[in-house]
């Protein structure tokens, strides 16, 4: 049987599973914590999936005994992904939420998660956008844009981008002072 490249190419880039590790946790912002996911040690995949800038991970967890999923948008560059190896995720707890407030109480470093992606359309694309983009983001609507400014900084991209973000309280603005770097 002859080997199927381009199979073998598909499955590198888009995956049926993932399998990531929190690395890292921090204090982004009120009520806001930023995840920071690699491969585990073993792992059979040498490298994180490529992804474009604004693309998202959908997450898996047991809650009780149910699987319940989430899509969060990688808020990290694919720069990021390809040298130095991780994605990062931000997830805001909200009052009532029952995954966030799982997320909160369970998710450490070291902690295993099962995810599939990366997934979406929502990137700049060259052949479709224009090279003056103006983008409007509230609360944690942010992460996308993270990933797209990081991606645009780090690879001196020639592009005029606009971000309006909205909050409702200073303290919340998340990847403040520079959304580019965050803290």
């Amino acid at each position: 049987m002859e080997f199927d490249y381009i199979g073998d190419l598909a499955g590198r880039l888009h995956p049926d599973s993932l399998e990531l590790v929190i690395e890292a946790v921090r204090e982004e912002a009120a009520q806001t914590r930023v995840y920071k996911l690699v491969l585990p040690e073993g792992s059979a995949r040498q490298e994180l999936p490529y992804f474009r800038a604004g693309q998202y991970l959908s997450v898996r967890d047991d809650l009780a005994g149910v699987s319940v999923t989430r899509p969060y948008s990688i808020c990290s560059s694919p720069e990021d992904a390809f040298k130095e190896g991780y994605y990062e995720i931000a997830v805001k707890k909200k009052e009532g939420g029952f995954f966030s407030e799982h997320v909160f109480a369970h998710w450490q470093v070291g902690k295993r998660l099962k995810c599939t992606g990366p997934h979406g359309f929502f990137y700049i694309d060259s052949l479709r956008d224009r090279p003056e983009i103006v983008a409007l983001a509230g609360g944690s609507g942010i992460t996308p844009f993270r990933s797209m400014i990081r991606d645009i900084v780090q690879l001196n991209k020639e592009l005029r981008f606009t971000l309006l973000y909205g909050i409702r309280k200073p303290h919340e603005a998340i990847f403040a002072p520079g959304v580019a770097g965050g803290n």
